[in-house]
């Protein structure tokens, strides 16, 4: 004997309809299945959707009970409704233990990852880090600000430049505009931060700013990835020595 499918799709009531098959009640709110006719069936013949309580649905042989005779013999699969699982993921975490299997990565990323990057670091480091706006939209030369909330609050900026190229340098405009814009707002100290080197121009310009600027180049950040933040190499742009006056000297150990 031929079988006709009847197709199901399964709803959640707006309104409360009453079952075809039970006639009992589908209170609003409740799931319920809905038999669509063939769209000719609703132009020729009038036939118009049915709603169908869950339990006649599920019921084995309650179809097979009120098919009216002479009707064609039919069956349907049941559609389940699957809990949906929902987890919350750490971007910033996922990105860094990438980056912890291979540095190299870092040349990869996009200019957005990077910056989420730096602002994770800053973090891991006891700041709080805010990204300014969009990546590649104008923002005054500023990419990241971050404070911390300790005896001695410290506001800062980043100017986080990426390049995929990793033989490209940043060279002494760009931080010379940096300390522009630094000079223009209430930062205590920023901070330049690329994958990639720092030209000596560059450099040479930070160590006469006083302090002013740090530059974290690409080597730097291979040790930020491994948690590795109070090194020699984080102590190099602090002077040796300090002079206050004529004959009082301060030795930095």
């Amino acid at each position: 004997m031929s079988r006709a499918i009847l197709q199901l799709r399964v709803f959640r009531a707006r309104h409360q309809y009453e079952c075809a098959f039970c006639q009992s009640l589908i209170q609003k709110g409740q799931y319920y299945y809905r038999d669509d006719p063939h769209p000719m069936a609703r132009y020729h013949r009038g036939q118009t959707a049915r709603q169908i309580c869950v339990n006649c649905v599920q019921t084995d042989g309650y179809f097979e009970e009120h098919r009216p005779a002479g009707q064609l013999e039919f069956s349907f699969e049941e559609q389940v409704i699957q809990p949906v699982r929902v987890e919350l993921v750490d971007v910033s975490q996922v990105l860094l233990e990438r980056l912890r299997l291979d540095p190299d990565e870092m040349n990869r990323i996009s200019a957005s990852q990077f910056e989420e990057f730096i602002c994770e670091r800053l973090s891991a480091m006891g700041f709080e880090a805010r990204q300014v706006g969009h990546t590649n939209r104008k923002d005054g030369g500023i990419d990241v600000v971050f404070w911390n909330h300790g005896p001695f609050p410290v506001l800062g900026a980043a100017q986080v430049t990426h390049h995929r190229d990793h033989r490209r340098s940043n060279g002494s405009p760009v931080v010379r505009d940096f300390c522009g814009v630094l000079a223009t707002h209430p930062f205590q100290f920023g901070l330049v931060v690329t994958n990639t080197t720092f030209t000596a121009d560059a450099r040479w310009f930070v160590d006469h700013q006083q302090g002013l600027v740090r530059l974290r180049d690409g080597e730097d950040l291979r040790r930020w990835i491994y948690d590795e933040f109070v090194t020699d190499e984080q102590w190099r742009t602090l002077p040796r020595r300090i002079e206050l006056c004529p004959g009082i000297v301060v030795d930095i150990p």
